[in-house]
């Protein structure tokens, strides 16, 4: 996780977006309809089939490019069933969070922690710009902040890890 909170440090595929915690985040659950919506967007954009209402811009944009559409390498690869799956995958932040934090509780206490606070502040931070449309981080959130500090308390990741994430 990139300490520097500059343009240039979160505008790569794997930086933070500080400002849009949805959108810009790679990290949000797929969410089929909104991605179709975004989608029909772009194409209306891309190609100037504007209208006034958007279910008539939507119908019109498939059905205007639909040859095209058949013949892009890119649409002929999509898979509906493959993002049907990823749409059930939890958001990152969730994921991960949940897996730092069964490591670590599964970890003996006494055995090498190598890593093991940083990836929990990771989780931490994870929480802080994560997807708020997909409800709150709350309970992952507190337990990885809770478990550093109660395991790390002298470290600079637990020094640094000052809150906890809604």
């Amino acid at each position: 996780m990139p300490d520097d909170k500059s343009a240039e440090a979160t505008a790569t595929l794997t930086g933070l977006d500080h400002y849009n915690h949805n959108d810009n985040n790679w990290w949000c659950a797929w969410d089929v309809v909104r991605h179709d919506a975004a989608l029909d967007g772009a194409l209306a954009d891309s190609f100037g089939l504007y209208d006034d209402g958007p279910e008539a811009m939507d119908a019109r944009i498939r059905h205007r490019l639909s040859i095209a559409i058949q013949g892009s390498f890119l649409f002929r690869n999509i898979n509906p069933d493959e993002l049907k799956d990823l749409s059930k995958v939890k958001c990152a932040p969730q994921f991960l969070s949940e897996k730092v934090i069964a490591w670590v509780r599964e970890s003996d206490v006494s055995a090498s922690s190598a890593g093991q606070a940083e990836a929990l502040a990771d989780a931490v931070a994870s929480t802080r710009w994560g997807c708020n449309r997909q409800g709150s981080h709350t309970a992952y959130s507190r337990e990885a902040f809770t478990l550093l500090h109660a395991r790390f308390s002298g470290t600079p990741e637990a020094k640094r890890t000052t809150y906890w994430f809604n």
